[in-house]
């Protein structure tokens, strides 16, 4: 079996096992699976699910609506708010400017996350039906700037250095007024917790402006086909991700379930945030879901976004760049089941 990303891996979609006529054989029950779950579990090849969601992960935007009020609903009241608590020594935004330390493009890859909410705010798809780069436009230039500047003029100096813990303390500690992050329960405890947290009590969380939503990835537990005993493969997958068991793994051992019913019953935040989280995360985006060169196009904009934030590069020469590796990248090798 495999437990982990399965778009990150293209290599091994021709080996993986086909498992809807399992699904409806055993009636696994998908019913409260987010709606993202659905949508990507099925991109590889259309309307066939190669495994069962055991986690996802996307950041949205948590924010003090004692300081701010509503969650704007426009880039530009956004920037309004970032700017209106950016003053002795609070600061509008609690960036993530470094990743993990062994990660490839470690001082990029929240960036980019955050490059790429902004551009989907904006409804505009990364490539055209015949598989043509978008992201080198106006939207995208529009898109990264504003990131840069909301970064430099409304983020702390030592962001720069932060990674997501650092980011998180920034804002439960009362030090900024809006992040975009996970909503792990770790996270959502710590907040509620008067003795851990100065916002208790004092935040909310939401959606981007726009049309668009997070960045989206979903752990998955796939059956190879080489399988002596597929069919018991199956069975042990569907237990591990049924409802029970993906509410257990939410409240006992703190995972993010690809499952609403857990979130909303949840008792770690209130239940108008719980609702929140739940319509934020079905909102979310996939990354070039489907694609062989996944991997290849997202490394290729961590490295665009570096290249910028740094000021190595213009907006337009770091998109430029991007969209050309992407172009390289997808004429390579197109996969075939």
């Amino acid at each position: 079996m495999f437990l982990s990303d399965g778009h990150h891996t293209s290599t091994l979609w021709p080996h993986f096992l086909p498992i809807n006529d399992y699904i409806r054989k055993f009636d696994y029950d998908m019913s409260d699976y987010f709606a993202p779950v659905i949508k990507y579990g099925e991109a590889v090849q259309n309307g066939v699910r190669f495994g069962l969601t055991n986690r996802v992960r996307a950041p949205m935007v948590f924010y003090r609506k004692d300081l701010i009020g509503e969650l704007p609903t426009s880039w530009n009241e956004y920037d309004k708010a970032l700017a209106a608590t950016t003053a002795g020594g609070m600061y509008g935004f609690s960036a993530v400017g470094a990743s993990y330390p062994y990660h490839p493009c470690g001082l990029a890859e929240e960036l980019t996350k955050a490059f790429l909410a902004r551009y989907s705010s904006l409804g505009e798809p990364i490539l055209s039906p015949d598989k043509e780069p978008l992201i080198a436009s106006d939207k995208g230039i529009w898109a990264l700037e504003m990131l840069k500047r909301q970064v430099h003029s409304y983020a702390s100096p030592e962001s720069a250095n932060w990674d997501a813990g650092d980011a998180i303390n920034a804002f439960v500690e009362g030090r900024a007024a809006i992040i975009e992050c996970v909503p792990t329960p770790k996270l959502l405890q710590r907040l509620q917790d008067p003795e851990k947290s100065k916002v208790a009590g004092k935040w909310a969380v939401g959606n981007y402006p726009g049309v668009g939503g997070g960045f989206l990835t979903m752990q998955e537990m796939r059956i190879f086909k080489h399988s002596k005993n597929p069919e018991a493969a199956f069975e042990f997958i569907a237990y591990c991700t049924n409802p029970v068991n993906s509410g257990r793994m939410f409240a006992d051992h703190a995972e993010t379930t690809p499952r609403k019913t857990p979130w909303l019953d949840s008792q770690l935040a209130p239940k108008a945030q719980n609702l929140n989280i739940v319509n934020t995360m079905d909102r979310s985006i996939m990354f070039a879901a489907g694609e062989p060169q996944w991997l290849d196009m997202l490394t290729a904009l961590w490295e665009m976004a570096e290249f910028f934030m740094k000021g190595f590069l213009t907006s337009e020469q770091a998109l430029n760049l991007a969209a050309a590796r992407w172009k390289e990248s997808l004429k390579q090798n197109p996969h075939r089941f």
